[in-house]
Formats: structure tokens, sequence, C-alpha cells
């Protein structure tokens, strides 16, 4: 059950993200076994959210204001029977709101997250840290150490460009020293 962070960093003079779109290789699922609570539509608009749905933390920053936004990240159900929840940030701070969402899905044998209706506005760069153990809302099904993963993101700029990349998965393996008797 790994902890995953992802980190944005726009090149200066890209245009405003108006759609992202991540998707995780095939061995990394959805641990259903550790979704316990998730916040309801009714609970989130109220900012009644059980502590118990905070899945990480986001950040955001932006040229626009002195500090960044930033919030806790969420697991939001859909109200739809069956359907995987919505991974959501509920970014904050001096007075703007922003709820950044993302729809997860199952994409050829991995989970993907789309972020739509991004707001347009300039971003210096967005950080997303999801939780890792018993809280995690990712497993893997192979180790990552002995099969490094790749993952893709693809931003749409508000004015319809697009870019993909692949991104290698960057995992944390420390050796463990043999003890000396």
């Amino acid at each position: 059950f790994p902890a995953l962070t992802a980190k944005v960093k726009p090149l200066a003079g890209d245009a405003n993200i108006g759609t992202a779109v991540v998707t995780l290789p095939p061995r990394l699922f959805l641990a259903e076994e550790n979704l316990g609570t998730l916040c309801t539509r009714v609970q989130f608009n109220a900012h009644q959210c059980p502590s118990d749905s905070v899945y990480g933390h986001a950040s955001a920053t932006t040229p626009l204001l002195e500090e960044p936004l930033a919030g806790p990240v969420y697991l939001r159900s859909t109200g739809e029977e069956g359907g995987l929840p919505n991974l959501v940030a509920a970014l904050s701070g001096r007075g703007i709101e922003v709820e950044v969402v993302g729809r997860i899905d199952s994409y050829k044998g991995g989970l993907r997250a789309t972020f739509e209706n991004l707001p347009d506005a300039p971003l210096s760069g967005f950080t997303m840290s999801l939780l890792g153990g018993n809280h995690s809302p990712i497993t893997n099904a192979t180790d990552t150490c002995q099969h490094p993963q790749t993952g893709t993101a693809k931003f749409v700029g508000q004015e319809n460009t697009a870019h993909k990349v692949s991104v290698p998965i960057q995992v944390n393996c420390k050796k463990h020293k043999k003890k000396k008797h």
C-alpha cells in the first residue's frame, strides 16, 4: 500500500491547464480493502467530510497569489451504484476555495484519474500526495523495486493543445543492511 506523490510544474509560457489525465501502470490498483469512509457530496458541500475520508493532501501555487492554496484530498462518492469514487482536492487560502475533481476509472488494466474544467489561471506548481500504509487508496500487484513501472500524464491547455508524457514511477527501495553477528 504505497504512498504516492504527483508533482506538476508547468514550463514558463505554457498555456493554463484545462484538463489533466493521469494513468497509473496496470500493476497499481485501487485498494478497495482500504476504502473505508467516503465523503458524500452533501457532506463535502457542507464542509463536513469525515476525517477518515481524507486520503492525502494537495497544494497549488500561482503567481496570482502570495501563498499557495492547500487542503485535504478526499475520496468522494459519486452517487452512482457501483461506481468508483472521485478523487477531490479541496484547496483553499486567502478566502478562495477551489475544488479539483478527478474522475477515477479503469483504463487498459490500470487506474486513470481525469481532472476536467480546471480553473483558467496560471499555475506555478501543483502537488498531490496520497497516504501510504493501511489508509492508502492504492495497492501494487508487483514488487515495484524489482519491476519499475511507468505511468502517463496528458495535459490539455485551455486553448486545446495537448502534451503527453511518460512518467517513471519512482519508489523508495531501501536496501536492508545485513546485521553482523
